[in-house]
């Protein structure tokens, strides 16, 4: 396994993205369809929502793992990269929720939450906390000190979504350079 902060990233951008998109909407490669049907050919009985590190790294596990990994070699890029899994899909990633896997394992379990509708519950919590955070906002009034640091925080958003999106919806790279300039 081949491993960078590029997997690390990757699981940055995912978090952040399937709490502001409905995960079931997300498509995370080209190839999802794929790797959704082979995965639940090969692993029909894994409980996807609260992962055993065995399921992953047994021995007998990664004689089931290693082939299918290998049919997406020169499909998925950087297929055996590493990157964190989250163990308990309920929850955010956490040292200890998270467990080593290949890129692939990755979005083969999380497509397949997405679709199943496991990702729904780290969605609609982060949707109620913003409202909560919202009302919040607006029964208080916000002083003149405070717009700067609400500027830079809606800017932050604003750039953080635009590489989000990049990220994981490459057909709105031109609209997101028109956006910017």
């Amino acid at each position: 396994i081949i491993t960078n902060r590029y997997g690390y990233c990757l699981t940055e951008v995912y978090n952040a993205l399937i709490s502001s998109v409905d995960p079931k909407f997300l498509k995370l490669t080209k190839l999802d369809d794929k790797i959704y049907s082979s995965f639940r050919e090969t692993f029909k009985e894994l409980d996807i929502k609260l992962l055993n590190p065995d399921d992953l790294k047994s021995d007998e596990a990664k004689e089931r793992w290693r082939p299918f990994c290998n049919q997406f070699e020169g499909l998925v890029e950087d297929f055996n990269y590493g990157t964190l899994l989250r163990l308990d899909c309920e929850k955010d990633y956490t040292e200890e929720n998270t467990i080593f896997a290949t890129r692939v394992q990755f979005f083969a379990i999380e497509i397949a939450r997405n679709r199943e509708g496991y990702n729904d519950t780290v969605y609609k919590s982060k949707c109620a906390k913003n409202q909560d955070s919202r009302k919040h906002k607006l029964s208080n009034s916000a002083s003149p000190e405070d717009s700067p640091a609400q500027f830079n925080f809606q800017l932050c958003l604003f750039f953080g979504f635009i590489l989000i999106r990049t990220w994981f919806f490459p057909q709105y790279r031109l609209l997101n350079i028109l956006y910017l300039l």
